[in-house]
């Protein structure tokens, strides 16, 4: 019997870039035509929380995942962002993805117009960025 145990995020993940690519597509379909399919969302969702461990009591967040998939994320987010640079804090980005990460796993998403086409943005920039990297691994040898 398989478990469906949420696993952390990992840039050589090779179910990265196509989670995030079906995530995209799932988003687009519920931003444009009401489609409610959300399995890839809430997997991907998952993984990104599973991944950041949330600050308390003042306490900076922590990326738990590897380092790689800093990278990876920080070049999706600013691929992404329709408003100002975004931050090179770590401390921002972990912000940013949590808040993204909490989006993806309410159940009103189509209340939030813009924020959805922002974060399908993003889960399309993460599928490409994911896909790059890997490549640039591979490339290197």
């Amino acid at each position: 019997m398989m478990t469906s145990a949420v696993e952390e995020i990992c840039a050589l993940d090779p179910e990265l870039p196509f989670l995030a690519a079906e995530a995209a597509a799932d988003l687009a379909n519920l931003r444009y035509h009401e489609f409610q399919r959300r399995k890839a969302i809430h997997r991907l969702a998952g993984r990104l929380k599973k991944s950041i461990k949330e600050a308390s009591s003042g306490v900076p967040a922590r990326f738990l995942a590897d380092p790689a998939m800093l990278i990876i994320l920080s070049g999706a987010i600013a691929e992404s962002s329709s408003t100002d640079p975004p931050s090179e804090k770590i401390d921002d980005l972990l912000a940013k993805v949590l808040g993204i990460a909490e989006f993806l796993s309410s159940e009103n998403l189509r209340d939030h117009l813009a924020k959805l086409e922002e974060v399908m943005n993003f889960c399309a920039a993460l599928s490409q960025a994911a896909i790059a990297y890997r490549h640039s691994l591979r490339d290197s040898f």
